[in-house]
């Protein structure tokens, strides 16, 4: 009975812990890092998380829309680029990756005579990845 209370507790925390909100510039997670298994593909990650822990209220500037419930976050191109120095190879990789992971879905938009990208993070698998990704030894 005790290991049960100890094992809630313990997903408690770290369901807590995968979304603590991130400053804008980033921190990259250590448990998100050993679960994608690399860098960029986390910062990408850690990026998706920080826009859906947000209060779209307050944040004017990111393109959020909602679909069928869903919230969605549109990314230029461009953008990933001109934060992080990832390619839009890179980019086109790391969201086949995170889909593979079943981590978020995507499609293509033209906003304003530019590609965009949203993307629409799932937050139950999210939590679940988050919770496997912590039992990894480094």
């Amino acid at each position: 009975m005790e290991k049960e209370n100890t094992e809630e507790l313990c997903d408690q925390e770290l369901r807590e812990r995968a979304f603590t909100q991130r400053d804008d510039d980033t921190l990259i997670d250590k448990v998100i890092a050993r679960g994608v298994g690399d860098i960029y593909t986390a910062v990408v990650l850690n990026k998706l998380v920080y826009y859906f822990t947000l209060d779209i209220t307050e944040n004017p500037r990111i393109l959020y829309t909602v679909v069928d419930g869903e919230y969605w976050v549109a990314k230029f191109d461009d953008d990933w680029f001109n934060e992080y120095y990832i390619t839009k190879k890179q980019v086109k990789k790391i969201n086949k990756k995170l889909k593979d992971l079943g981590l978020i879905k995507t499609t293509v938009k033209i906003i304003d005579g530019q590609t965009a990208t949203n993307y629409c993070l799932d937050l139950p698998k999210y939590v679940e990845f988050y919770k496997k990704a912590s039992k990894i030894q480094s």
